[in-house]
Parts: C-alpha cells; structure tokens; sequence
C-alpha cells in the first residue's frame, strides 16, 4: 500500500507542481488588471504621483500592498482635478493602448522566453506614450501658453496622463526596497553633482549663443510648475528611459559582449528624439540624458537620475529664461 502511495505521489507531483505555477501565474494577472482597472478610474489625481513615488519609500515586501496603497492615496485625493473642473483623460481608446503597453511589459518582466521581443515591444509603445503621439488622450490639466519670465518663449504647462500610468505600471512590478540614509547621501550628492556639472556644460554654451538669457528670478505659477516637473515631467521619464529602458538595452547587449555604455548612448538617443521636433531642444535632451544616465548607472538607484534631472530643471527655470530666449 506504502509502495503505490509513494508511486502516486512521484506521479503526480509533476501535474501539482505545474497547476501550481499556473494558478500563480493566475493569481499574478489578476493582481495586475485589478491593479490597473483601479488605477485606470483614478489617475486624473495628484495622488497618483505620490502613488509613483510610494515604492522607494515603503519597506513593504508585497506588491499587493503597494498596490492597495496606490489605490488608497489616489482614491483620497481625487475630487482635486474635479474640483478644477478639468475633464481629459485616457478615454477607452487610451485605455486600451495603455493597457497594450502594461501586458507587454508584463510579458517581458516574467516571462524567461522572448525577453527580447516583449521588451522591444514595450520599448517601442512605451516610447510613443511617452511622446503623447496617440490621439483620444486628453490632458487632464493644460494652461494656455505663456511666457513664463518676460525675456522667455512662450510655454504651455499640460498634463498629460500618459506617462503617470506607464510609471505606475513599470514600477508596480519592480518594486523597491526602501532606501537607506547613506543609499539617499549617495543619491543626493550623484544627483545633485551631475546637475551642477550639466548645467555648466549646456547652459553656459547655451547662453553664449543666446539659446538662453540669464534671468534669475522665480517664474510665474512656479509652484505648480515644480509639481509638474518633478513629480511628473521628471520622475514618470526616469522610469521609462532609466529602469526600464537603459535597464533592458544593457541586459540585451551585454549578451552581445558590449559595454553598457553602448546602452547609454542608445537610450539617450531616443531621449532626444522624444523631444522633436525642436532640433536644439531634442539635441539638449540628448546630452542631459548621458548625464541622467550616468547617475543612474553610477549608483544603480533611480532616485540618483530624478534628482540630476529634477536639479537640473530647476536650475535652468530660477536662473535663466526657460525654455528659450525670444529672439532678438
């Protein structure tokens, strides 16, 4: 009797085992589409940045967790662009390409078989989300353009969703550990010495041509700028082009025997074709991203690239006409 319960449980440990990982892998999408479903239906809010930001400083282990924080925080502070009035957003069309963008990605983070095509998939769809090209998606916040500072070209400060739910969704499943103090020194001081060295290195040549004109002083709606810049414009842009992008092309051609440097340049070239059609502007990009890129690969955390980038913007809109000098 012993003999044949043995002999079945040799039999059928291979069927357990692989029931088991499917119902994981079950159990996995479902936590995700619930994830982004919920998301989905809360993103026109501020607290979905915070909800960005949660993972570099929770300890919590689980995604789930995080996830229900998300869906927490965004949940609490929604009525805020209602209370504006402000309606865009996603729409169904938007909804779905974003949720194109979150499967392929998905597919490349668990899958050990076709790393490469998913990844270059999401690569490709992530970046034309990043570069607002799909019509359908609304900004839920857009002011007309306007010259920030009297010497400056005029500006038009949008929110665009896109890049919040690309964000939410990369970072939802590459969850970090919280940061220690001397890991954040170690950022800070990365981050904040790469700003000061870009910096010199484009805005100097930059004013010497008149690309820009020095005019220290703080701009108009500066607050809501820096709430723009930092918590969306810079952070939801070192995710993509940082941890995952830069991340994927130097696992890819490490395969290939070439240096992550090779990634780097690539990265940062994309990064400056997302910034056309300006020619100067996409090529001033290009270079910031090296640097952006740098940081990041120096201290292997995204908090050292959000800050060189985040600094660094600060510095060119408090000290010097931002985004341009009017012509003379």
């Amino acid at each position: 009797m012993s003999t044949i319960s043995a002999t079945s449980i040799v039999f059928l440990t291979p069927f357990l085992r692989s029931f088991h990982q499917a119902l994981d892998r079950f159990i996995s999408s479902l936590k995700i589409a619930s994830f982004y479903a919920v998301a989905a239906l809360y993103y026109t809010s501020p607290a979905a940045f915070l909800g960005v930001l949660l993972p570099f400083f929770t300890p919590w282990r689980s995604k789930i967790r995080v996830c229900l924080g998300v869906i927490f925080l965004m949940g609490t502070l929604k009525g805020w662009f209602v209370w504006m009035g402000t309606h865009g957003g996603l729409g169904p069309y938007g909804l779905l390409v974003e949720g194109a963008f979150l499967w392929m990605f998905y597919r490349h983070a668990r899958t050990s078989s076709q790393k490469l095509l998913w990844g270059m998939l999401a690569s490709l769809l992530g970046f034309f989300l990043m570069k607002h090209t799909f019509s359908g998606i609304q900004p839920v916040l857009s002011l007309p353009p306007l010259a920030i500072k009297p010497q400056s070209t005029a500006y038009c400060l949008c929110f665009m969703p896109e890049g919040v739910v690309v964000s939410l969704s990369i970072l939802y499943l590459c969850l970090f550990e919280r940061a220690s103090w001397p890991i954040w020194q170690q950022s800070l001081f990365v981050g904040g010495s790469t700003s000061l060295v870009l910096a010199g290195a484009l805005l100097a040549p930059a004013l010497w041509f008149q690309v820009v004109a020095f005019a220290p002083g703080v701009p108009t709606y500066f607050p809501l700028w820096l709430f723009k810049n930092v918590l969306w414009t810079s952070l939801s842009e070192e995710v993509f082009y940082r941890l995952f992008l830069q991340t994927f092309l130097t696992q890819t051609l490490m395969r290939y025997h070439l240096s992550w440097g090779w990634a780097l340049v690539l990265t940062s070239a994309i990064f400056g074709l997302a910034h056309l059609p300006h020619h100067g502007y996409a090529a001033m990009a290009c270079v910031a991203s090296l640097a952006y890129g740098w940081a990041y690969h120096r201290t292997r955390r995204l908090e050292a690239s959000i800050i060189a980038h985040a600094v660094f913007n600060i510095l060119h809109v408090l000290l010097f006409t931002y985004p341009f000098a009017k012509p003379s």
